[in-house]
C-alpha cells in the first residue's frame, strides 16, 4: 500500500463510516486488496471494522474511525498524554511519572550504572524481551541508539529479522537524520525479503524511550542526567533505569499513546526523500 492510497482510505473513513466495497471502488482496487489494506490500518489502530450480520450470506463489513485517546475518562492519563505530546527531547518527560501510577506488584525497576548499562545482563534482557514478541512490537526511540546496545548491533539486527520471519510486525517512532540513516535503511530492507511480518518506521521527535511487546509488557528507559537532583548523588545522575510494566491497563494506554503519535508522523522513506531534496537544492 503506497502513501497515496493510505491517505485516501484514511480520509474516506475519517469523514464517515464506509463499506469495504465503497473503499475498493474509490481506490480502484478489488475487494480482497482493499480488505488487506484495511487490515493493515487496523493493526496500526488507525481504523476499526465492524461486521453486521456476521456469519450470514449478507454479512457487511463497515470501516470506521478509531476513537481518539483524548476521549478517555482518566484525568491523570490525559495530563500525561499532553506532556508527552508537547515534549521533544527525552528530558522533557520523565517515565517515572507513568511508573509511579502503577501498582508495585505490576512494575519492576532495574538500575544500571555507566559501566554495566551496555553489559551482558542488560543486552541479554533486551534480546529476551524482543524474542518474546508474538504479533507486534512498538518502539519509541530517539535515534535508534538501542540498535548499538553493548556494541551488539549485528545480534540485535538479527533478532529483529527473526521476529519478522515469524510474522511479528515492528513499528518504530524515531528521528530520521544522518545519524541513523544507515540503520534505518538496514531495517527497511527486510521488507524486500517477503517475511510474514513487516517493519514500518516513522519520523517523530518525541521524549519517550520505550519498547512495547504485544499487549504483555512495557519497558521504559530513563536516565536523570541534567535533572535537578543533588550533584553528589552519582547513582541517580549517572545511571540508567529500566522500568518493566505488566499492568494491562497501562500497557493498553501506552499502545494508545504510540498510535496517537504515529498518526501525526510521516514515513521514514518520505522524510529521507525530503532530506535528499533539501541537500540537492543546496
Amino acid at each position: 500500500m503506497d502513501g497515496e492510497i493510505r491517505t485516501k482510505i484514511l480520509d474516506l473513513v475519517h469523514s464517515r463510516p464506509r463499506a469495504i466495497s465503497e473503499i475498493a471502488d474509490t481506490i480502484k482496487k478489488n475487494w480482497r486488496t482493499a480488505d488487506k489494506y484495511i487490515s493493515q490500518l487496523c493493526s496500526e489502530d488507525l481504523i476499526k471494522v465492524h461486521v453486521f450480520r456476521k456469519g450470514s450470506q449478507g454479512a457487511l463489513k463497515v470501516v470506521y474511525w478509531s476513537a481518539s485517546i483524548h476521549s478517555g475518562p482518566s484525568g491523570i492519563k490525559n495530563f500525561l498524554l499532553q506532556r508527552i505530546l508537547n515534549g521533544v527531547k527525552k528530558d522533557d518527560f520523565s517515565a517515572l511519572d507513568i511508573v509511579q501510577n502503577v501498582s508495585e506488584t505490576k512494575r519492576k525497576v532495574e538500575y544500571y550504572n555507566k559501566e554495566n548499562y551496555g553489559g551482558e545482563k542488560n543486552v541479554k534482557n533486551f534480546l529476551k524481551a524482543l524474542g518474546q514478541a508474538e504479533t507486534k512490537m512498538l518502539l519509541f526511540s530517539g535515534n535508534l541508539s538501542f540498535m548499538n546496545l553493548g556494541g551488539e548491533y549485528d545480534l540485535i539486527l538479527n533478532t529483529l529479522e527473526k521476529r519478522l520471519e515469524q510474522g511479528v510486525n515492528i513499528f518504530i517512532l524515531t528521528r530520521v537524520d544522518v545519524s541513523n540513516l544507515k540503520i534505518i535503511n538496514a531495517l527497511l530492507q527486510f521488507n524486500n525479503k517477503n517475511y510474514q511480518g513487516k517493519i514500518e518506521i516513522r519520523y517523530a521527535y518525541q521524549p519517550l524511550r520505550c519498547t512495547v511487546i504485544d499487549e504483555k509488557e512495557v519497558y521504559l528507559k530513563e536516565n536523570f542526567q541534567g535533572s535537578n537532583f543533588n550533584k553528589d548523588d552519582a547513582l541517580i545522575n549517572e545511571g540508567t533505569y529500566i522500568y518493566t510494566l505488566t499492568d494491562l491497563n497501562w500497557i493498553s494506554w501506552m499502545i494508545d499513546v504510540f498510535w496517537e503519535i504515529w498518526r501525526g508522523s510521516i514515513s521514514a522513506e518520505k522524510r529521507i526523500q525530503v532530506l535528499k531534496d533539501i541537500k540537492f537544492r543546496n
